[in-house]
Formats: C-alpha cells, structure tokens, sequence
C-alpha cells in the first residue's frame, strides 16, 4: 500500500556521499519495501548548502519512486524557501512546528501557512504540519486544506512494538491479519 510509507531522516553528509545512491539501491533490493513506501526527509538547510548535488540526487530518488519530504519547512525567508517547490523534486513539505504553535496567536504564521497550503497544493505537494498539540490548531488545519498532521495531539513517540499495535487498532489491519 502506497500510503504506508517509512520515513527516514537524512542529513547532508548522508546526501553528499557518493556511495548513497548505491547504498539505497542495496536496501531497497536486498528488502521487500518498495521505493514508494520510502520517503526521504531532508532539511531544508541541505538544499540551500548543496543545490546542485541534491538536485541531482533526489531527481534520481524520485525517478526510482522514493518520496522525498523537506522537513522544518516555513522557517525563515520565504524567498529562499518557497522556491524549493519547484527547483526540487520535492513530494512533500512538513510545515515546521514553530510555525504552526503560533498559527492561532499570531496572523503572520496563519497567513505564512496558509501561503505554504496554497503554493503546494498548486504542485501537488503533500502537506503535513508537525508538532500540533492542541485540537483547535488540528482543527484550523484541516479548514486550512492541510490533511496531514503529527504531534503530541494525535500521540506521543512510540516504540515500534507500540505503535504497530496502535495502527493494526485504529486500521483495522489487524482483522484482515487474523
């Protein structure tokens, strides 16, 4: 299933390393993950520092299908990071969680996020907003148009063994298994 994907962080010396595109094509071959249960966080730092090698390597990433998702976005100058949309093979942006703790205190991170909704809707961009804690902030977002959440709200960090019990129960995965 193509909307059950494993994120995995990467910083720029991971990116930046000319055996990394080897290394995820071992993983993926040696595995029974496909490339589009895999997305790929990176910062948005990362972009800014190694514009052409990123380039080139996430264009093949996402060429293989692997999702590629810029974390931490929406901190500092929109003219550096707005742009990333469409100078990267970017699937999805992850509203920062700065960004959005202010969303119903101050009109500046509402419009900021509402401008970040507008522009990757417009490129088919995925939005996910991170760190929401409070259900009137989950609820802005989703008449915002943002789908995706995570935060303390939803859960905490889980265990793996703790968090495959909770899927299986909220997905109802676990009456298909039996």
């Amino acid at each position: 299933n193509e909307n059950i994907y494993m994120s995995v962080n990467f910083s720029p010396n991971d990116l930046a390393a000319t055996s990394f595109l080897d290394e995820m094509y071992n993983v993926i071959s040696t595995s029974d993950v496909r490339p589009v249960q895999i997305q790929l966080e990176i910062t948005g730092e990362l972009l800014s520092i190694q514009t052409d090698n990123a380039k080139k390597t996430l264009d093949i990433c996402r060429k293989t299908g692997l999702k590629i998702a810029v974390d931490d976005y929406g901190l500092g100058d929109p003219s550096v990071f707005f742009p990333y949309m469409d100078n990267f093979p970017i699937s999805t942006v992850k509203i920062d969680h700065l960004v959005i703790k202010d969303l119903l205190k101050v009109p500046e991170a509402e419009t900021l996020i509402r401008a970040i909704i507008d522009e990757a809707k417009k490129r088919k961009i995925e939005i996910i907003a991170e760190g929401i804690e409070e259900k009137a902030i989950a609820k802005k977002l989703v008449q915002m148009g943002c789908k995706y959440g995570q935060g303390y709200y939803f859960t905490k960090p889980l265990p793996e063994r703790e968090l495959t019990t909770l899927l299986l129960k909220i997905s109802g995965f676990s009456e298909q298994l039996t």
